[in-house]
C-alpha cells in the first residue's frame, strides 16, 4: 500500500500474502515478492495491474524469487533466487533482473540473503556476518574480494538479513539472533493464564492431538535456521524430536487416530507432503510432490483424505486442494482468483471451514464438504486462522486488525448452516509476528494453547555506522 508522508488515505497497489520484500524506484515503479514462492512483480506507484518482473524457473529447481532491491539506474534490480537443496547456501544466488525484460537474469554470486547496492559495493549476509564486495552497477560485474563489514548479523529463517543503507552511506543493522522466542501457555476462555507448557523456544506451529494427550510442534533451531517437528507429551511435559533432515518441516496435522502426522517439508522441493508415524518408528513417506509450495491444513475424519493449500504462480492465488490416500491423487476443491487457505473439516465431516480474501479482506466461510450447496460467511469484520470446537458447535477465528480471538456458535438445519453473532474472547496481541501459529483449541474446548511472547524477552540492539566504506580502507 502507498500513503502520503503527510497522512491521508492509503492506496492499495497489490495483494501480498506472506510477502518477501520490495523496492521503490525513483522512476515510479515498485517491485515486490507477494508470496514465498512467487515471481517478483512490478506495479506503478500510482496504481494499476501488477505484472511479472521475473519468472521462477521451477524446471531448473528454483523455488522462489525474493527481496528485490533497485540499482541506481532504476531499471535493474538485485534479488535472491532460492533453489531446492538440502542447505540454503548451496544453491541460492543473488541475481540481477530488469523491469524492462522479465526474462533477463544475470547470476552474480552464491548467497542466501537479501542484497543491496551501496557506495560501489554489494552488501549481503555470509556465514553470520555482513560482508561487502565491489560491484559496478553499469557493467553488472562483481569484484573478487569479500570484505567483512560487521559480525553477528541477524537473519530471519526466510533469508532476510536485518540491515539497511541510505544514499549518504549510513548503515544500520541488527546483531544477534533474529528469532522470536515464545512460550506456550494454557489459558481459559477469558484469556486468564492457567499454566505454561514446555520451555521457551521459537515455536512456529502447534497442533493438539485428538485425544488431548500430546501436541505436535514445529520448532526452529537457531543453530541451523531450520524448523523440525517435535511431539510433546502434555502430562509429562517432555518433547521428542520427530524429524531430522536438513530442510524445514512445518504444519503438522494429526491423523484421526493420532498414529500419524502429515506435514510439509522443503528438503527436496519447494514443499512436499510427507507422512510419518507419531511414535517415531519407521521412515517418513512422501505422499505428494511437485515444484509448487503447498501446506497441509487438515486430515479428514474418515482418515482417507488430506486438505492442503497450494499456490501456482501465474495461475491463481492460494487454492484449496485435496489429496486422496486411497487413489493417491490430488484434485482442486476450491480455486478462484483470490486466496483461500486453512481449510478444515467439521468433526462430522459434513462441512469445510476456510478463510478467503474474495471480499477484499480475509473473512471466514463454511461450505458443504461435498461441494454442493451454499456458502456461509461466519466472520463479520475480518477473520483468519479459523478452528472448530471438538463438538462442531463453535467456530473460533482471529480478527486480524485487532488481533482478537472470536467465538461463534453454529448449528445446522438440514442442508442449511446457521451461525450466531461473533463474540470476543481475549486478545492475541502478545503473540509472535513471524507467521507462527498464535493459538489452538484444546480437545475439551475449555482451554486454549497460546503461543505467547515473553514480556521480559531480550531485545537485540541496533548498530548505526556512518560512512561505512571508510572502514574498508583501513
Amino acid at each position: 500500500m502507498r500513503i502520503d508522508a503527510s497522512g491521508g488515505p492509503a492506496q492499495t497497489l497489490g495483494t501480498v500474502t506472506g510477502g518477501r520484500g520490495g523496492s521503490w524506484s525513483p522512476n515510479g515503479t515498485i517491485i515486490f515478492a507477494p508470496t514465498p514462492s512467487s515471481n517478483i512483480l512490478k506495479v506503478s506507484d500510482s496504481g494499476g495491474i501488477a505484472t511479472a518482473a521475473t519468472e521462477v524457473d521451477f524446471a531448473a529447481g528454483e523455488t522462489s524469487h525474493r527481496y528485490p532491491s533497485f540499482l541506481p539506474d532504476g531499471r535493474h534490480f538485485l534479488y535472491t533466487v532460492q533453489k531446492r537443496v538440502s542447505r540454503r547456501d548451496e544453491g541460492s544466488a543473488i541475481c540481477v533482473g530488469s523491469i524492462d525484460d522479465k526474462k533477463f537474469k544475470k547470476n552474480l554470486l552464491l548467497a542466501e540473503s537479501n542484497a543491496v547496492y551501496s557506495s560501489g559495493y554489494l552488501l549481503y549476509w555470509r556465514d553470520g556476518s555482513l560482508v561487502s564486495q565491489q560491484f559496478d552497477p553499469k557493467s553488472l560485474t562483481v569484484g573478487r574480494d569479500i570484505i567483512p563489514v560487521a559480525e553477528d548479523l541477524a537473519r530471519t529463517s526466510s533469508g532476510d538479513a536485518l540491515f539497511s543503507t541510505s544514499n549518504d552511506g549510513t548503515l544500520i543493522l541488527e546483531t544477534g539472533a533474529a528469532n522470536d522466542v515464545s512460550q506456550l501457555v494454557w489459558v481459559d476462555a477469558s484469556g486468564k493464564k492457567i499454566e505454561e507448557l514446555g520451555k521457551p523456544a521459537e515455536y512456529r506451529a502447534l497442533r493438539p492431538s485428538h485425544d488431548g494427550r500430546r501436541v505436535a510442534l514445529a520448532i526452529l533451531d537457531p543453530a541451523t535456521d531450520h524448523t523440525d517437528l517435535w511431539i510433546m507429551d502434555i502430562a509429562r511435559r517432555t518433547a521428542t524430536r520427530l524429524t531430522f533432515d536438513p530442510g524445514d518441516e512445518n504444519a503438522p496435522r494429526w491423523s484421526p487416530d493420532d498414529s500419524q502426522i502429515v506435514y510439509f517439508s522443503n528438503a527436496k522441493t519447494a514443499g512436499d507432503l510427507l507422512v510419518k508415524r507419531t511414535s517415531g518408528t519407521g521412515t517418513e513417506e512422501v505422499i505428494y510432490s511437485n515444484n509448487f509450495f503447498k501446506i497441509p491444513t487438515d486430515w479428514s475424519p474418515d482418515g482417507k483424505t488430506i486438505f492442503f493449500q497450494q499456490q501456482i504462480p501465474g495461475k491463481s492465488g492460494w487454492d484449496l486442494w485435496t489429496f486422496s490416500l486411497v487413489d493417491r491423487k490430488a484434485q482442486v476443491f476450491l480455486q478462484t482468483p483470490f486466496d483461500e487457505g486453512n481449510a478444515l473439516w467439521s468433526p462430522d465431516g459434513r462441512w469445510v471451514l476456510y478463510h478467503s480474501n474474495e471480499s477484499g479482506k480475509q473473512e471466514i466461510y463454511v461450505v458443504p464438504a461435498d461441494g454442493k450447496g451454499g456458502k456461509w460467511q461466519i466472520s463479520t469484520d475480518g477473520g483468519t486462522r479459523p478452528r472448530w470446537s471438538s463438538d462442531g458447535k463453535e467456530i473460533y477465528y482471529i480478527v486480524p486488525r485487532e488481533l482478537k480471538l472470536m467465538a461463534v456458535g453454529v448449528a445446522t438445519q438440514g442442508n442449511e448452516f446457521i451461525a450466531g453473532t461473533p463474540r470476543p474472547l481475549f486478545s492475541l496481541e502478545n503473540t509472535p509476528r513471524n507467521n507462527a501459529t498464535p493459538y489452538e483449541v484444546a480437545n475439551d474446548g475449555k482451554r486454549f494453547l497460546v503461543n505467547t511472547v515473553p514480556e521480559q524477552r531480550e531485545i537485540a540492539p541496533l548498530t548505526l555506522i556512518q560512512n561505512w566504506t571508510s572502514a574498508l580502507k583501513k
